[in-house]
């Protein structure tokens, strides 16, 4: 859309500066037709509109599929940071789930101590 745009843009200035040599040699030149200058003229003033309102279309698409491109990066972003705070907070259950398995694992090896020990008492106690 830009190309078009800039490629319309170099259009509507060329014509231009032909218009500015026509009317040059207009003025300058007693043999040349006046009706046929103020045809050209007219067909050049012509294609420049055209080709304005062309270069305004495509000004308008490009600033459209700006606007949807910052829309979409926009959600992009919310997704994104959507997606960290989820894996932090799965980051932080899993630290506490963790650190629950290590206590428990913990208190049944206390237990299973206990309990060896007081198996080695009774033992000791019966012999």
């Amino acid at each position: 859309v830009t190309r078009q745009g800039e490629s319309s843009l170099r259009t509507v200035e060329a014509l231009g500066d032909r218009l500015t040599r026509l009317e040059r040699a207009h003025s300058e030149s007693s043999q040349a037709a006046p009706r046929e200058l103020a045809q050209q003229r007219r067909e050049l003033r012509k294609e420049i509109s055209e080709l304005s309102e062309r270069v305004e279309g495509a000004v308008g698409v490009a600033q459209e599929l700006r606007q949807r491109f910052d829309e979409a990066s926009d959600q992009a972003e919310r997704q994104t940071q959507a997606a960290s705070e989820r894996l932090a907070a799965e980051a932080r259950a899993r630290d506490v789930l963790e650190k629950a398995v290590q206590q428990q694992l913990s208190r049944e090896r206390s237990a299973r101590e206990h309990l060896q020990e007081s198996l080695v008492s009774v033992i000791a106690a019966e012999r």
